[in-house]
């Protein structure tokens, strides 16, 4: 698999075309993206305890990962990648990536703190994502929506929306997407409310002022990552779904199909820089780079990179490398260890 540095090169290239085909009003230059990337993750605290949760792997690459390449597909004018929570982690993480900003978050460490820190150093409308989430669509869409409405100089607030969803409170569905777009223009009104951690409390603000509002439906599915149970969700409507889901440059090569080698019933995804030996892995199981695999049978199963599994018989859950072992979590909340000296 690609490292970061390679995959942000393609998908820039492939938002460089976009932007020399592109004949719509103005330019995609004129837009910003930030992922805000600092939450502390405390439902799965006994993971984010030891890793960062935009560092939560999927086929391919981690959420960061995956947003960074949406966002470089758009060859905006800058992203910034607003850290707080394993900041360090995040950091080493886009190390050497070019024209990539990270941006501490100030206090409050509230999810409004993070959106002021993001805009207060934005000249121009900016994509915001929440770092804890998978959007399986290009945003193409979005960025075309931007240069529609906010020609209309009275539009400071985009926002993709599921349409699936029924709730009547405009400003909780609003909210909920974690994908949406805002004016620097909207830091005051931010920060009147930056002790709040509920993006609601924003949009509520935004409709109650009459500011200029616009929804823009969601494309694709997007999943919220607050447990383990979601991630493995998330990897498993992946595989089920390869063709019609957003991938990282180079990920195909990991794609296994039923009747692989594995002796999966079903889809699989095995980095090519991965080893597995004697072992059976079942569908909805996936193997990152660097890690190894050995003597075990693993039924939907995320091996992080790096991680090292041996002789061991694991169904949902997840496996992250250590520094004398790995820990391993199932979606049903226990906690094991294949080696008693992990911290």
């Amino acid at each position: 698999m690609a490292d970061l540095r390679t995959i942000i090169a393609s998908a820039t290239e492939i938002g460089n075309q976009a932007s020399r085909d592109y004949n719509g009003p103005g330019g995609l230059e004129d837009l910003e993206g930030s992922i805000l990337a600092g939450g502390e993750g405390r439902r799965m605290r006994a993971i984010t305890a030891h890793l960062a949760k935009p560092l939560l792997y999927l086929p391919g690459g981690t959420l960061l990962e995956h947003q960074l390449a949406l966002l470089s597909r758009q060859r905006l004018g800058r992203i910034c990648v607003v850290t707080r929570h394993k900041g360090r982690q995040i950091q080493r993480a886009v190390r050497g990536v070019s024209g990539l900003t990270t941006l501490r978050q100030e206090p409050p460490h509230t999810l409004l703190g993070a959106i002021a820190t993001a805009l207060g150093s934005a000249r121009e409308p900016c994509i915001v994502l929440h770092g804890d989430n998978y959007f399986s669509h290009r945003l193409e869409y979005l960025a075309e929506a931007v240069h529609e409405h906010f020609l209309d100089q009275r539009c400071q607030a985009l926002f993709a929306t599921d349409p699936k969803l029924a709730q009547e409170d405009s400003a909780e569905i609003l909210s909920a997407s974690g994908c949406y777009v805002l004016s620097p223009e909207l830091l005051p009104v931010v920060r009147e409310l930056i002790e709040s951690d509920q993006l609601s409390s924003l949009t509520r603000a935004l409709l109650d002022e009459g500011v200029g509002v616009r929804r823009v439906p969601l494309r694709g599915w997007r999943q919220n990552i607050n447990e383990a149970a979601d991630l493995l969700a998330t990897n498993r409507r992946i595989l089920e779904d390869w063709p019609g889901t957003f991938h990282l440059p180079g990920a195909e090569a990991g794609c296994r199909r039923q009747g692989s080698s594995f002796g999966a019933e079903g889809p699989v995804w095995v980095s090519p820089q991965a080893v597995v030996v004697d072992s059976s892995l079942g569908s909805f199981t996936t193997v990152g780079s660097g890690a190894t695999v050995r003597g075990s049978n693993l039924v939907e199963v995320i091996v992080f990179p790096r991680a090292e599994v041996v002789n061991q018989e694991l169904s949902r859950s997840l496996v992250l490398p250590g520094p004398e072992g790995c820990l391993v979590l199932s979606a049903d909340g226990d906690i094991g260890r294949d080696d008693e000296g992990y911290p």
